[in-house]
């Protein structure tokens, strides 16, 4: 029996590591990854976390990584300001948005942005600056996850479902929110999904995190997605009531 196929999440941790730690080779980056799993552990089933990709799959993938250009590999750089913006990465006005997004990351232990997923949320931002701030973050994250996975086939419904809740604002009002539920039909999931959002808000992890709730969901039952969503709501109250004591 071969040896298990290599989840997407940790696929696009080696990108991330390549990028903004150049000096790593697979041996480096394989301790780097023991470390993230270690974090994730309790939080998500073994089963959605896999195993670690061996050092031979991480040397593969960073000869696949480093020849892409310099536009593809940017997008998988930690946001800084001013240097993004001096370096041409993002526009001089992203930086509001780029800010917001950055302040909650480090106030909830995210760690930085990516350009990619600062991209994307800069984009929504300024279509809805009046939504929810964790409904812009989780599509933004969703997007440029699938951006970075190659507009794989499953995007296609997740972005009809935020085109649609973009065009009908159902945060604005009940009227709003009436004509949405309206607009939707059946290929299309409301936005966001009750699941996804369990599992995004306050579960923390960094970038791994990102990739892991944003890519693998979509090849697990939702049955079991759901499970895994009230396991971590579970986890994370026990942890507040142990702190508050």
């Amino acid at each position: 029996m071969g040896r298990p196929k290599t989840k997407g999440h940790w696929e696009e941790l080696v990108r991330v590591l390549t990028e903004n730690e150049p000096r790593l080779g697979p041996l480096g980056i394989h301790s780097k990854l023991e470390q993230a799993a270690r974090e994730a552990a309790g939080k998500v089933g073994k089963e959605d976390i896999g195993p670690i990709p061996s050092l031979r799959t991480i040397g593969r993938l960073q000869r696949q990584f480093r020849p892409l250009s310099e536009e593809e590999r940017q997008r998988y750089r930690f946001f800084r300001w001013p240097e993004s913006m001096e370096m041409g990465a993002l526009p001089w006005d992203a930086g509001v948005s780029a800010l917001e997004l950055l302040r909650y990351r480090r106030e909830y232990k995210f760690g930085r942005p990516l350009l990619g997923q600062v991209r994307w949320f800069f984009r929504v931002s300024t279509l809805a600056p009046d939504a929810p701030f964790h409904e812009r973050e989780i599509a933004a994250r969703w997007l440029f996850a699938f951006e970075a996975a190659g507009n794989p086939p499953t995007g296609g419904d997740f972005k009809r479902a935020v085109e649609l809740w973009l065009a009908f604002t159902p945060w604005r009002s009940s009227a709003d929110a009436k004509a949405y539920k309206a607009a939707l039909w059946d290929k299309v999931p409301p936005f966001p999904p009750a699941s996804v959002s369990i599992l995004d808000f306050r579960s923390g992890g960094g970038v791994f995190h990102d990739f892991l709730v944003a890519l693998d969901p979509f090849g697990i039952p939702e049955e079991e997605l759901r499970g895994a969503a009230e396991h971590i709501v579970q986890s994370m109250n026990s942890e507040d009531e142990e702190g508050s004591q």
